[in-house]
């Protein structure tokens, strides 16, 4: 401990030295009972020996031994750290990798997706279309026929009629009239 003096008379070897409550060292002379002999306030002294307790020691070894005895730590700490480091790092990376693989995924779904939606829209459209046709064959007989009726324009009804009158004078039959021909123009 012969690395500080005393704040007062400055001698740094040959006494005894005790520090102040207020944080001030003195020699063995330079003590005054209960006042500090540097600053004048009202204190206590602690007696700077070798039996001091550890926590107290520490605030007085040589600071090249404290600073050494630091270094030691850190010279034990700096390779976990360093291990660490790169433990960190290798993790870091790894996220970096799953990320642009979930970013290059997340593209191409998003594609299915677009492709999907447009296959629907065409599925909505043949099921629409299938719909109709279901609900056109579920109609009664009569009524397709009259729907087939109404879709007959009047050239086809009138190319009936001169047919049925060809054939009429062609056979000779011009009292009587084939019941089959009758039909048809009935349903006309």
């Amino acid at each position: 401990m012969d690395w500080f003096h005393c704040n007062q008379c400055f001698k740094k070897s040959g006494s005894k030295f005790a520090v102040s409550s207020c944080g001030h060292i003195s020699c063995e002379a330079c003590v005054k009972s209960k006042q500090c002999s540097t600053c004048g306030v009202a204190c206590s002294y602690l007696p700077i020996t070798d039996q001091m307790k550890p926590q107290e020691k520490v605030f007085f070894m040589d600071p090249g031994k404290l600073i050494q005895a630091r270094m030691e730590n850190i010279a034990q700490v700096c390779p976990i750290c360093a291990s660490c480091l790169t433990s960190w790092r290798r993790f870091h990376r790894s996220l970096r990798e799953q990320l642009s693989e979930l970013r290059r995924e997340n593209g191409e779904l998003k594609k299915q997706l677009s492709e999907l939606r447009r296959e629907n829209g065409e599925m909505k459209k043949q099921l629409l279309e299938l719909q109709r046709e279901t609900a056109e064959l579920k109609k009664p007989l009569s009524q397709r026929r009259a729907s087939v009726k109404k879709n007959l324009s009047f050239p086809h009804v009138e190319f009936l009629n001169t047919l049925h009158f060809f054939l009429l004078c062609a056979t000779g039959f011009s009292r009587t009239i084939p019941n089959y021909w009758v039909s048809i123009s009935l349903h006309l």
